[in-house]
Formats: structure tokens, C-alpha cells, sequence
């Protein structure tokens, strides 16, 4: 019973720059809140972005859709762009994989394509 007296008791300490006791409690522990909406994970380099957006504006849209999918794969900066992905870019498949095509000249991304399939994307030095 005195140890479980000693662990529901505070800690009454008189320390050198207190002349009054102060009573330490452990930190409660917070609650993790659950945020709705789209986020990017980071870090993502500035240079990445500043290429980005020296290709044009749907290169905008469709890189920052690209960091978004990154962020939701746990496995690395490569993905698959299926085309439920793809249609939530809001944008016709032609302007689509023009600006992938630009984005992989600019060595933003990388673009594995088979007959038939998906691309395979891989973002290309996005952090350190």
C-alpha cells in the first residue's frame, strides 16, 4: 500500500530558486486531433517547385497532385498513376500527359510506361 500511496502522492520539492514548494504532475498526454482535407507531405525542395513552375501552369496542377499521391504512399516517391488518380486532376488525359512528358524532360519525374498499363512515376530528387 505505501508504494501505490508514493504514486498517487505529489512531489513536494523546496528548491534553491523557489522559496515556495512546487508540485511537479506528469504531462498529460494530448490528443491526436484528425485534420480533413488534402495535404502535401514535406520536405519537398524549392528547387523541385521552382522547376515546376517554370513548365506552366498545368504543370503546377499536375506536380502538386503528384506530391500529393507521394504523400499517401508509404512505400517511396515511385507510384502508379491509375486513372481514378489521374481524374482528379481535373484535366483532359491529352493536356495530362503532355505535362508529364514535360515534367520528365525537366528531370522532375521519371515515367516508366508500358503497352497497356499505367505509368509507373517516380519523383526525381524531391527531398534532401
Amino acid at each position: 500500500h505505501y508504494k501505490n500511496f508514493l504514486l498517487k502522492t505529489p512531489l513536494v520539492f523546496w528548491g534553491d530558486y523557489n522559496t515556495s514548494p512546487s508540485i511537479y504532475k506528469a504531462k498529460s498526454k494530448t490528443k491526436k486531433v484528425k485534420i480533413d482535407g488534402d495535404f502535401l507531405q514535406g520536405p519537398i525542395r524549392l528547387e523541385w517547385l521552382d522547376a515546376l513552375s517554370s513548365i506552366g501552369n498545368s504543370a503546377c496542377k499536375v506536380g502538386h497532385h503528384l506530391l500529393h499521391l507521394w504523400s499517401l504512399n508509404k512505400k517511396g516517391p515511385t507510384f502508379r498513376l491509375t486513372q481514378k488518380k489521374a481524374e482528379d486532376m481535373g484535366m483532359t488525359r491529352q493536356t495530362r500527359y503532355r505535362t508529364l512528358n514535360a515534367m520528365a524532360k525537366a528531370n522532375l519525374i521519371k515515367i516508366d510506361q508500358s503497352s497497356g498499363q499505367y505509368p509507373i512515376i517516380t519523383l526525381i530528387n524531391i527531398t534532401l
